[in-house]
């Protein structure tokens, strides 16, 4: 069970991006505030791990491209707000909006 960021993250996703491409996946199950989003060979690793501390809407993420099952993080950022990470997840995943 993810936590109420995750789950209202992931709502405000599928509202905005056509997200028939992607698929969620948890490699962090001990870890309530973190979920990825994977298409292809790219990955997102998303936290609000800061928000579930300190109560103010915040997120993380790292953009990673697997390969040979190995994963290579290739963009970070730290403490964006919901429409920019949505943003970013647009143009790394190549998804359209709805």
């Amino acid at each position: 069970m993810k936590d109420i960021t995750i789950e209202n993250f992931l709502k405000n996703l599928k509202n905005t991006l056509d997200t028939s491409q992607v698929e969620v996946i948890d490699l962090w199950e001990a870890d309530t505030c973190a979920i990825g989003i994977k298409k292809e060979d790219k990955l997102v690793y998303i936290s609000t791990y800061n928000y579930c501390q300190n109560k103010i809407i915040s997120y993380d993420f790292d953009f990673e491209i697997i390969n040979e099952n190995k994963l290579e993080v290739i963009k970070e950022r730290r403490n964006i707000t919901e429409k920019e990470l949505l943003n970013e997840i647009k143009f790394f995943l190549d998804l359209r909006k709805c």
